[in-house]
């Protein structure tokens, strides 16, 4: 894939402006790993909450908050919560920056639609500019009527698929500040472990 196709870029750039005027949202989002030929085929359930920058996934497991910088990993079982900075690849592709990344570093072109219980979608292919990138496509699948993203689908160089399926999109969730801070007081006995550089 070697260009911008600029039928692609249009569903793009609907999409981009949708999510801009959404000040915050919540989802449920299923995570799927598959590698036919290793047989890897594991599957990940939680809802996730996103306002800007700030985003909190909970799952059975697991809770993690991203925010100022600071990434709070809290796992369930053993009631321990680490605390870390944050500091994103340049490559990382999240549920929180989906929606803009092929504004800068890839190319674009509309495959094709699909139609997913009884609602059609536009898929477009991402192909990043980086050949150093440790995958070399990104398939989104975007609501014609609304220009949500229903799901995406990273292929990595090593067999391996990432999956984002949202269902449940709530675009009027308005939550609050507070909604993406860890208090360990509602975790009785919880361990905080502090890892932060220049803490």
């Amino acid at each position: 894939m070697a260009q911008r196709d600029a039928d692609a870029k249009k569903v793009l750039d609907n999409m981009s402006a949708k999510y801009k005027t959404i000040e915050s949202f919540t989802a449920t989002i299923v995570y799927t790993l598959d590698n036919d030929e290793d047989d890897i085929h594991d599957t990940f359930n939680g809802k996730i909450g996103i306002k800007g920058d700030k985003f909190k996934m909970q799952a059975e497991e697991q809770e993690i908050i991203i925010n100022d910088g600071n990434v709070w990993t809290y796992l369930v079982e053993e009631n321990e919560v680490n605390i870390d900075n944050y500091i994103p690849e340049d490559e990382d592709v999240t549920p929180s920056n989906i929606y803009s990344i092929y504004q800068n570093g890839y190319k674009y072109m509309l495959f094709g639609q699909e139609t997913i219980g009884g609602k059609s979608y536009q898929l477009v292919d991402l192909s990043p500019e980086d050949k150093d990138s440790d995958y070399f496509k990104i398939r989104l699948y975007i609501a014609s009527s609304d220009s949500i993203l229903k799901k995406f689908t990273m292929y990595a160089k090593s067999g391996n698929r990432y999956t984002y399926d949202i269902s449940d999109f709530n675009q009027n969730a308005g939550l609050p500040d507070s909604y993406f801070v860890f208090d360990p007081d509602k975790y009785d006995g919880v361990e905080v472990i502090d890892l932060r550089i220049d803490n």
